[in-house]
C-alpha cells in the first residue's frame, strides 16, 4: 500500500537524496580569486562550489541512497526488509555527512583562509532532513509491524 505514512517520510529521503545529486544544492561555496583555484587541477573548489558532484565517492553515496529509498518505497509488503534497506539509507546518510565534513575540512586546510571566504550552503541541510524523514519511517514501518503482529494475536 503505497498510502502508508512510512511512504512519505522514505519519498522525502529520497527527495533529499536527490536533491544533492543532481545539484540542485550546494554543500558550500568559496568567493575569492578564483584563478588560483583554477591552477590546482586536485582542488574541489575549482569552479567556487563544493558539491557532491566534485567527488566520485561522494556521488555513489548519494546515487546508492537515493536507489535503496527508492526501492524502500516499493517494499511495503516485506516490512522486515523495508526496515532493513531503512536502516541502510540511515548509515548512508551518516556516512555522508561524515565524509563530506572530512572532505571539506581537508579543503579547507589546503587552500589559504586570508584570501577566501567560505560559506556553507544549503546542500548541508539535505542529509539532515534525510536522517529525520527515515527515523520517522522506521517508527512508522515498526508501528505498522507492531499492529500486523498483535492483530496476528487475536486470530
Amino acid at each position: 500500500m503505497l498510502q502508508r505514512i512510512q511512504t512519505i517520510f522514505l519519498f522525502g529521503a529520497l527527495a533529499s537524496g536527490l536533491s544533492l545529486l543532481i545539484d540542485f544544492m550546494d554543500l558550500a561555496s568559496v568567493e575569492g580569486d578564483l584563478t588560483l583555484l583554477k591552477s590546482q587541477s586536485q582542488s574541489m573548489f575549482e569552479d567556487g562550489i563544493f558539491d557532491t558532484s566534485d567527488n566520485m565517492i561522494l556521488l555513489i553515496l548519494v546515487g546508492l541512497i537515493s536507489l535503496v529509498c527508492m526501492i524502500g518505497i516499493f517494499q511495503f509488503k516485506n516490512r522486515p526488509w523495508q526496515l532493513r534497506l531503512a536502516r541502510f539509507a540511515l548509515f548512508g546518510f551518516l556516512l555522508l555527512i561524515i565524509l563530506g565534513g572530512f572532505l571539506f575540512y581537508q579543503e579547507y586546510t589546503h587552500l589559504n583562509q586570508g584570501v577566501y571566504q567560505f560559506e556553507v550552503g544549503y546542500g548541508v541541510i539535505a542529509p539532515v532532513l534525510g536522517i529525520l524523514f527515515i527515523i520517522l519511517a522506521m517508527r512508522a514501518i515498526r508501528k505498522d509491524e507492531k499492529l500486523i503482529r498483535s492483530m496476528d494475536r487475536l486470530r
